[in-house]
């Protein structure tokens, strides 16, 4: 069941739930970037890495909640493939980038935990903005890997004109619908070729 299948009463109320939630999320983390630069005293590296961390957390709310927010107000389920793709694009970095800086953040609390007179000089200002740096950029060769080889096969489904397996006897199956069954991308990378029906409106009898 997706959003444009339910009534409009409870599209709306979504709406305002998921808006509120938006909302909150941004002020949120907004105010822990401002605060924890604004007052001196919070110039530490764990807040150093809680200010990284706030900020991926708008970026990745950013990329998913407003499209989420126009569907449901403009009841509108399609979307370009270039904005497909961007949004998975930016979906893997943050969400990878998130995932690292976690594990540097549990690093950094190991080290305070277990060396608490040496990590002043072990979490120097250098050494976590090495750090920082290292958890945002497996960000991008992950995104880049998993948007662009699924986008190249859609490209070449685009410009065939015959499927590449024949139709089911029991069933009507678009063309999309065939290349995703006999597609071997699996887990996230197929995400995109899911949602790319829409992109190209196959259509198909469900």
């Amino acid at each position: 069941m997706s959003f444009s299948s339910l009534p409009t009463e409870i599209q709306s109320l979504l709406f305002l739930t998921f808006l509120t939630i938006y909302l909150v999320t941004l002020m949120g983390n907004s105010l822990i970037i401002l605060v924890t630069l604004a007052d001196p005293m919070l110039h530490s590296p764990m807040y150093f890495f809680l200010r990284n961390l706030s900020f991926l957390e708008i970026g990745f709310n950013l990329v998913i909640v407003p499209k989420m927010l126009g569907t449901l107000i403009a009841r509108d389920t399609t979307i370009s493939f270039t904005g497909c793709a961007a949004q998975m694009y930016f979906f893997f970095f943050f969400g990878v980038a998130e995932c690292f800086l976690l594990a540097t953040m549990a690093y950094d609390r190991y080290v305070a935990i277990c060396s608490p007179l040496h990590y002043p000089v072990l979490m120097n200002q250098r050494t976590r903005a090495k750090l920082a740096a290292a958890s945002w950029f497996p960000g991008f060769p992950v995104a880049t890997v998993q948007t662009t080889t699924p986008s190249s096969r859609f490209h070449q489904l685009k410009g065939s004109t015959k499927p590449s397996l024949p139709a089911p006897p029991t069933s009507l199956l678009s063309p999309c619908s065939m290349y995703l069954q006999a597609s071997p991308i699996s887990g996230p990378s197929q995400a995109i070729l899911l949602r790319a029906r829409n992109c190209y409106h196959c259509p198909t009898l469900l």
